[in-house]
């Protein structure tokens, strides 16, 4: 496809906006019928760890954050992509709260999903893990609290 690759993109962006178009496709994605598009608040990407770093559709809908991408071109760096985005809006979420505080911050719980409709023959359906990323990959990563 000549052109601008971005187009498909910029479309998609524009049309996830609209806290409508937005419910609508949650709702085809997590088999639900919420239908108060009132209920969905948008998310936006303002600067963070770079004037370039944006996303095309990010809202939280029943403390559900849902980070969501269009893609015409394969970028195996998605995960790592999708953690930054997930860092940013939650910096902007969390900073009325104490995170040093020994009281437990509740935040949405974060869903990917990227929609693929590129030239390049790709299954239906496929999971990424930012782990794949990782140079030393770990088994079974956990925090663990221990007596100093």
């Amino acid at each position: 496809m000549t052109g601008n690759r971005e187009y498909k993109s910029d479309v998609f962006s524009m049309l996830m906006e609209d806290a409508q178009n937005a419910l609508e496709l949650y709702n085809a994605l997590n088999g639900t019928d919420y239908d108060d598009s009132a209920m969905v608040e948008m998310c936006r990407l303002d600067g963070g760890v770079s004037l370039t770093v944006r996303n095309d559709a990010a809202f939280i809908l029943d403390m559900r954050l849902s980070i969501y991408e269009h893609q015409s071109t394969i970028c195996k760096n998605m995960p790592l992509r999708s953690f930054i985005y997930l860092a940013i809006i939650l910096q902007d979420i969390i900073k009325e709260h104490n995170i040093y505080g020994s009281t437990l911050v509740k935040i949405p719980t974060p869903q990917f999903a990227i929609f693929y409709n590129g030239e390049a023959s790709q299954p239906e359906r496929y999971e990424m893990k930012l782990s794949d990323a990782f140079e030393h990959p770990v088994e079974n990563p956990q925090l663990e609290l221990t007596d100093a």
